[in-house]
């Protein structure tokens, strides 16, 4: 009995010894990753069987993309055996994906080369991404029965896509890109993103039905970059078609650097919150042509701009607030505009609320920062807009060259307009500038401007023109930076002064810190100063119907100069101006125009 039960035991101890030599065995790869070829939008699992698993400390796993850049892949499955690949696109450049195996002695195995192909990159067809993963026409996506690969979901909430392949319709999604299953390198998108090469429809329809929530977390330091979290992706030289956002529901998205943009035409008929939890570069809605629906509402934080269309905005009937912080770029000087249309900038019947803030820490360089600004031709009509500018104290100038409005033309009718800026440390700001004209026709605007260095209130290199309107200039110098480029100012200059003044409240009234309240006729440099002329016939000032100058009591219009340069080249631009007969030895300082 004993003898067996010393038979016995050796056998188990045996049994032990060999279990545990095979526990603490040398970790190799028994089949390496293979290659494979799909047809786009489908994915890939690429996997490694590993001998003596138990003794794996990491798994991670690398791509190399066809120029030879090699990356570490960051996702969820890229940690473990099996890498997951979700989707893929129809840029279809092969990848090549290897595995490096460390083992608990810090080993480390290399495994072969796997390849991944798409086969179908001649095919056009809309695919609507999510993430990392595909809805194709016909699908519906469900983000809570997406398993990233630990457990954790895609998010909540549905993306359908019709069979037609022109409508899709988000239900309550909620997407956050915190964890993903592969790597963005890899995406086609960081958010949400429908994309198609050589698009044949002619309107896609997003319906948002309830609350719809986009958070991208996604950011590369090295390129102060953050990613589109929503995007039309349209490639080829086909038109492309119109984007329609539509429906009751609601649209949120955080951060980005561009956070909503199509590279066609868009129409946003829906209400959007866009927010920015990073002080880094960040633009809100870009699209070719853009426009702003009837009775929406947008609240809009960014580093950059907050609306912009490459063609014409058109902006109706909407309620718009904007909080925007001078850009922060990578390197260098930079200049952006809150509200930009390339050609032209239509708004009628809308509010628009602008803050801004230029912040030393943010703005690398000198930057400057315009409100409203139109590339062509700029409308605003029967609206409520108001601009306001600050900037954080630093002792060297990094803030220079904002401007409330600026375009190649400005009508405004009908409008309540305000400029406002109150700081020391912005250097150089004009309330208006036009490379033609600007009109004021039954509006009230209001230009209260006082920064270091020049400051002009109205700026058109043409007419500026007040037709029963009431428009108030006041500007003046902080002298922070005088010696920069000394401490001018100026209330109105432009190439003629029309005005028309059929009751008594519609004026123009212009108030400057010791400086000229109006000056026409921006044409002529001489390097000496011009002089009061008695007698001087003016030929730039035209007051219709029973407009006059009121002010000052004993007015006359003479030749004045504005002086241009620094202490080594000064030079003077001769104009017209107003003078009080009281004191001619430098133009009016205030001025007011209106209804005799």
């Amino acid at each position: 009995m004993k003898r067996k039960t010393i038979v016995i035991l050796c056998m188990l101890l045996l049994a032990l010894a060999a279990l545990t030599a095979c526990g603490n065995g040398e970790v190799s790869i028994k089949t390496q990753p293979a290659s494979v070829t799909v047809s786009y939008p489908e994915g890939a699992t690429f996997s490694v069987d590993v001998k003596n698993a138990k003794n794996v400390e990491s798994y991670q796993w690398y791509a190399v993309d066809q120029a030879g850049n090699e990356f570490e892949l960051v996702g969820v499955t890229a940690k473990t055996a099996s890498l997951v690949v979700p989707a893929t696109d129809c840029m279809g450049a092969d990848i090549d994906f290897y595995c490096v195996i460390k083992d608990k002695a810090g080993n480390e195995i290399t495994s072969e080369t796997a390849t991944l192909s798409v086969d179908n990159t001649e095919e056009s067809k809309p695919v609507f991404y999510v993430g990392e993963y595909a809805v194709e026409p016909g699908e519906t996506l469900d983000l809570a029965t997406v398993d990233l690969g630990d457990g954790t979901k895609l998010g909540s909430g549905t993306v359908a896509f019709d069979a037609n392949g022109t409508d899709i319709t988000l239900t309550d999604v909620d997407f956050d890109n915190t964890l993903i299953s592969c790597d963005f390198a890899l995406a086609p998108n960081v958010g949400l993103c429908l994309q198609q090469d050589r698009p044949d429809a002619e309107e896609i329809n997003v319906t948002f039905v309830g609350e719809n929530r986009i958070v991208n977390n996604y950011y590369d330091e090295d390129y102060n970059a953050g990613g589109i979290p929503f995007d039309f992706y349209f490639l080829g030289d086909e038109e492309k078609p119109v984007v329609n956002l539509i429906g009751d529901g609601t649209l949120e998205i955080t951060n980005g650097s561009i956070a909503l943009r199509s590279l066609s035409d868009m129409m946003v008929d829906v209400d959007v919150t866009i927010k920015q939890t990073r002080q880094i570069y960040g633009d809100g809605i870009i699209a070719e042509n853009l426009m702003i629906g009837e009775g929406r509402k947008l609240d809009l934080e960014v580093f950059g701009s907050a609306l912009m269309a490459n063609g014409n905005l058109f902006i109706s009937g909407a309620e718009i607030n904007i909080k925007a912080g001078a850009p922060h770029v990578s390197m260098g000087i930079t200049t952006k505009n809150v509200i930009q249309g390339d050609i032209t900038l239509n708004v009628e019947n809308s509010k628009i609320t602008i803050e801004s803030q230029a912040d030393p820490e943010i703005c690398a360089g000198i930057a400057g920062y315009t409100g409203l600004s139109a590339g062509g031709e700029m409308f605003l009509t029967n609206s409520d807009i108001s601009y306001t500018v600050n900037a954080l104290p630093k002792e060297e100038v990094y803030a220079s060259n904002f401007i409330g409005l600026s375009a190649a033309s400005i009508d405004v009718d009908g409008t309540r307009l305000a400029i406002n800026a109150d700081t020391e440390d912005i250097f150089n700001m004009y309330g208006l500038y036009a490379d033609e004209y600007v009109v004021f026709e039954n509006s009230e605007a209001t230009f209260d401007i006082k920064t270091s260095g020049p400051v002009y209130g109205i700026a058109p290199e043409g007419d500026f023109s007040s037709d029963n309107s009431k428009v108030t200039v006041n500007v003046a110098n902080y002298d922070k930076f005088a010696e920069y480029g000394g401490t001018a100012n100026y209330g109105i200059m432009c190439g003629s002064f029309v005005m028309k003044a059929d009751e008594p409240d519609q004026l123009v009234t212009v108030k400057t810190a010791e400086g000229m309240a109006v000056g026409c006729n921006l044409e002529d440099t001489k390097e000496e100063k011009a002089a009061y002329q008695e007698g001087y016939e003016a030929s730039h000032f035209v007051m219709r119907d029973d407009s006059a100058i009121q002010t000052p009591e004993d007015d006359v219009i003479s030749t004045g100069s504005v002086e241009q340069g620094d202490e080594s080249y000064r030079y003077y631009i001769w104009v017209e101006t107003v003078y009080s007969k009281a004191d001619t030895s430098k133009p009016a300082a205030e001025v007011v125009f209106g209804n005799e």
